[in-house]
C-alpha cells in the first residue's frame, strides 16, 4: 500500500535528478538556517526550496507505508511532487527539513486546509498538470495512481477540515526512526500551529500502515473516517 493522501508525463529524460546510492541527491542544503537540536547528531531546522531534491527522495523512500518506494515508480519525483513541494512553496512557515546532517525526513503542515487547497488550484495544480500532460508509457501503477491525483487532487472532507483545519505529514528515513525523533517534532509542530491560532489537525495515514496509526493515536489523534484506502485521523487542540 502506497502513501495514501493526496501522477502524467511526457518530459522525462535529462530533467530528472540521479538518485545516488543512499538516496539524498547530491546539492548544497542550507546549513545556515536555524537548527534545534532533537537527538544525538539530529536537528530540524525550516525547510528551504534548496532542499527540494532531498526532501522528494525521502518521500520516495518511504512511501510504500512507511518502506521504500522506489521500485513502486518510474518517475522518482512524482510522488514528492505531491506530498511535499506544495508545502516548501506554499506554507513554508510550517514546512521542516529534519538533518543528519542531511536531510532525512520532514515535517509538513498547512494551517488552513480550505485556503491551502484553494491556493494550490490556482497556483500549483495547473502548472504541474502541464508538466505532467499526459501519462508516460513506462508509468507504473502507483505512478499512474499519483498521475490522475495530480489532474483530479484530493480535497479534504468539509466534516474533517471544519473541526481540524490545519494538516500535516510527517516521513522519516530508517537512519533516524526509533529515536524519539517524529514524537519531538510533532509536538513542536502542533505549538506551532496553536500560536498560530489553529483549533487542531488531521492526517491521512494508509488503512494498513498500523505502526504509523499507533504512533498518531499516542500522541493523541483519533480515527475520523475511512476514505479510500486511507484512514484520516484528527487531533484536536484544546
Amino acid at each position: 500500500q502506497l502513501r495514501a493522501t493526496a501522477v502524467h508525463c511526457d518530459v522525462f529524460h535529462s530533467r530528472w535528478p540521479r538518485r545516488v546510492q543512499g538516496g539524498i541527491s547530491p546539492i548544497n542544503y542550507d546549513l545556515s538556517v536555524d537548527s534545534l537540536n532533537l537527538a544525538p547528531n539530529i536537528s530540524i531546522r525550516q525547510a528551504t526550496m534548496n532542499d527540494l531534491l532531498p526532501l522528494l527522495n525521502v518521500c520516495l523512500q518511504t512511501g510504500n507505508s512507511g518502506a521504500d518506494a522506489t521500485d513502486h515508480f518510474f518517475d522518482p519525483e512524482i510522488l514528492g511532487r505531491v506530498y511535499v513541494a506544495p508545502y516548501l512553496e506554499f506554507s513554508p512557515e510550517f514546512s521542516f527539513a529534519i538533518t543528519a546532517p542531511e536531510p532525512c525526513g520532514y515535517i509538513l503542515a498547512a494551517l488552513d486546509t480550505k485556503i491551502f487547497e484553494a491556493k494550490l488550484a490556482e497556483d500549483y495544480w495547473p502548472a504541474l498538470q502541464a508538466r505532467y500532460q499526459f501519462a508516460h508509457p513506462n508509468f507504473k501503477p502507483s505512478d499512474l495512481e499519483i498521475f490522475f491525483m495530480v489532474h483530479s487532487p484530493e480535497i479534504a472532507p468539509d466534516a474533517v477540515s471544519n473541526e481540524f483545519p490545519s494538516h500535516m505529514h510527517i516521513d522519516l528515513l530508517p537512519k533516524i526512526q526509533g529515536k524519539g525523533v517524529g514524537g519531538t517534532a510533532t509536538q513542536m509542530l502542533f505549538e506551532k500551529l496553536i500560536a498560530a491560532g489553529s483549533s487542531g489537525v488531521h492526517l491521512s495515514v494508509g488503512i494498513s500502515n498500523l505502526r504509523a496509526q499507533s504512533f498518531y493515536r499516542k500522541l493523541g489523534f483519533k480515527d475520523l473516517q475511512i476514505k479510500g484506502d486511507a484512514l484520516l485521523m484528527g487531533r484536536a487542540f484544546n
